[in-house]
């Protein structure tokens, strides 16, 4: 294995001899939740970012600065166990230092690629949801000075927006050390925290409180309407719906059409741009089926169920849940109606679709996870255009990516994401090549660019109508 050949630095620190003290004990969030539901034990599902340090790192800082990280965001501190039958998340009030891994080598090009893709795996193998760190930082010193930065955790307790934080913090707090300054307490000023998020859900949503009622009756009326599971047809049946089976399409959006869609139609439809991007998908899936009911998961980010003045949009934790949103649309409805209802729908779902996995253990069982009522899910990523300066450079591969090991079970069948690089907007498909062939995929990205074409006729139709 090249990673053997990632020598080890000599200089060991030693390990902290401090015991972590649970502090308070809480339920899951409600994308913990959907993780404890959907996937079986040990719960697989972690994220990864790295990127290439053109400087000298100075390893004792950047270990002091992941250590104030630790000290500043509860869920580095976290871990989880069951409870009654109940999985719960065991905060502690402080953890020894975690030890940053690093190694030294001479390797380059694609040997130094496979060998970093080998520790990030021993890394993510290494994490347990029930034994604390949940996360590890890890260095590789190479042979002209620079170094490349890995960072893997679980994603109980972090997601997208986390691993963007903890970069900014992280190298601020470096910086200062660096220069013998005092880090600025100002990135870490707000209150909110991940278990304060909990906290607020308990009280505000009770299970036995009226809140909590009305929750539940929303989503009952919501998703009562789906009978059967929203998916494109198999071609065949070839295996489970696992990473080893994922495959890929892109699709270039045509630019001229996006570029119409976001300068008029956004505010003909007076709503923003994921509407748009979701409404071809939810006309192509009731072509297909050929019924109008259809649901489709979101990914949704639940940080700002705080309301205006208060989100959590400073915490670390996983906010990011996959919530169904059922519209109905006709074979003769304009467009329009279906961004309309997405808009509404996503407007009107209660504590931005949080209140669907805080709610699931007294929806019927049929109604949750997300899966057993459609298989496609859409995922908007925003803009992805590798990152560069004077000290950083990371690609969109390796920023805040998805780190899965081929035996895991993939977390929906056919999954749209929608992403922005280099000013090109993008249509990426992920699906299983053991229930899909290419053909059939690439033939659902055709329809997709069909659609999108009607949608631009339709806001030109609309809006040329409406001057005369």
């Amino acid at each position: 294995m090249l990673l053997n050949q990632l020598t080890a630095n000599s200089e060991k620190k030693s390990e902290s001899t401090a015991v972590p003290v649970i502090e308070k004990v809480l339920p899951v969030g409600p994308a913990q939740n959907w993780i404890f539901s959907y996937f079986d034990a040990p719960f697989k599902w972690f994220g990864i970012s790295q990127l290439h340090y053109r400087k000298v790192l100075h390893i004792d800082s950047f270990q002091a600065a992941v250590n104030v990280l630790v000290e500043k965001h509860a869920e580095l501190r976290t871990v989880f166990g069951q409870e009654n039958g109940a999985w719960v998340q065991k905060i502690h009030s402080h953890c020894p230092g975690l030890e940053v891994i690093h190694h030294q080598t001479t390797l380059s090009g694609d040997e130094l690629a496979e060998s970093i893709q080998e520790l990030a795996y021993a890394m993510a193998e290494s994490l347990r949801v029930d034994q604390w760190p949940l996360c590890k930082f890890a260095v590789v010193s190479l042979a002209d000075g620079s170094s490349k930065i890995l960072w893997v955790a679980h994603h109980l307790v972090s997601d997208l927006v986390s691993g963007q934080l903890l970069s900014r913090q992280l190298w601020s707090v470096y910086a200062s050390l660096i220069n013998k300054s005092a880090y600025d307490q100002s990135i870490f000023a707000s209150s909110a925290s991940y278990p304060g998020y909990v906290e607020e859900l308990q009280s505000a949503f009770a299970a036995d409180s009226s809140e909590y009622t009305n929750l539940l009756s929303y989503w009952k009326k919501q998703l009562g309407g789906i009978k059967k599971c929203v998916e494109i047809p198999y071609d065949y049946r070839g295996g489970e719906n696992i990473e080893s089976s994922d495959a890929r399409l892109v699709v270039p959006l045509e630019k001229n059409a996006v570029d119409f869609l976001q300068r008029n139609a956004c505010e003909h439809y007076e709503c923003n741009f994921y509407s748009l991007l979701c409404a071809p998908v939810y006309k192509l899936m009731a072509n297909i089926l050929k019924r109008p009911q259809i649901a489709i998961s979101h990914k949704l980010n639940a940080r700002n169920v705080g309301g205006p003045t208060k989100n959590y949009f400073s915490c670390v934790g996983n906010f990011a849940v996959n919530a169904p949103l059922t519209i109905s649309i006709k074979k003769q409805d304009r467009l329009g109606v279906a961004i309309n209802a997405i808009k509404n729908g996503l407007a009107d779902m209660p504590m931005s679709g949080a209140s669907y996995d805080w709610v699931s253990a007294a929806l019927p069982k049929d109604m949750y996870p997300d899966h057993k009522l459609t298989n496609i899910r859409i995922n908007y990523l925003g803009d992805v255009t590798a990152v560069g300066s004077e000290d950083f450079y990371a690609n969109e591969k390796e920023l805040n990516q998805r780190l899965s090991f081929a035996d895991q079970k993939r977390t929906s069948l056919v999954e749209f994401f929608f992403y922005t690089k280099n000013k090109v907007t993008y249509l990426e498909i992920s699906y299983s090549n053991n229930f899909y062939t290419s053909q059939t995929i690439e033939e659902v990205g055709v329809q997709y660019q069909s659609i999108l074409r009607d949608l631009v006729a339709e806001v030109k139709a609309t809006t040329t109508t409406s001057v005369d």
